[in-house]
């Protein structure tokens, strides 16, 4: 049943008049330019998470076995603005704890007994790493959540990734761009007969 509405239609005369093609371009490009550089502008990009968690058994002074709990935390800046006033929230105080490299930070346990960590400023690319360390049964603390500049950090995990030698990684690399080229010609080549009728040459 015809309502009176053809998408067909409307699209028609929206294309033979120069004056909607002109508004139209003249209202798209600004939010075009400006989502763009929205998109690109600098902000600090943290990342945090788990790098290495073990039990270790050092021997006591009087020969028997202890039991120490590790686990090394890495807080990461992989935007290229300054992240300021970077706060490490744990649950709890740990036991012991230490920071490398060396920053400026403040720390201070909540009323309800979490645990914070605050770093005056962490640099685009810069990393921090918090060890904890715990003896017996004791547990350590988890990182709840860290945050800097109103943005919160996101979580990621951290796991052994095989190292291949160079040989190898020169090659998957030229496979890469080869891909990437024979993608892009045949996409040139698609639009050719998809618009035109007839593959490029």
């Amino acid at each position: 049943m015809d309502n009176g509405f053809s998408f067909m239609a409307m699209w028609l005369r929206f294309t033979s008049s120069d004056t909607l093609i002109a508004a139209a371009i003249t209202v798209t490009i600004p939010l075009v330019i400006a989502a763009f550089q929205v998109w690109i502008k600098p902000r600090p990009r943290l990342r945090y998470g788990t790098v290495m968690q073990m039990i270790m058994l050092p021997r006591k002074p009087d020969g028997e076995l202890g039991v120490l709990r590790v686990r090394l935390v890495r807080v990461y800046n992989r935007g290229k603005r300054p992240a300021e006033h970077v706060e490490v929230i744990f649950n709890w105080k740990p036991q012991h704890i230490e920071q490398f490299p060396h920053l400026v930070t403040h720390e201070h346990t909540s009323s309800d007994g979490r645990y914070l960590v605050q770093i005056a400023r962490l640099n685009g690319g810069e990393s921090v790493d918090l060890s904890l360390a715990a003896d017996g049964e004791v547990d350590l603390p988890e990182v709840i959540y860290v945050r800097a500049n109103g943005e919160q950090g996101k979580l990621v995990n951290y796991r052994s990734v095989l190292w291949f030698s160079l040989p190898v990684r020169v090659l998957v690399a030229l496979s890469m761009v080869i891909g990437a080229f024979t993608t892009i010609y045949g996409a040139v080549v698609f639009l050719g007969w998809l618009i035109f009728g007839r593959a490029l040459s």
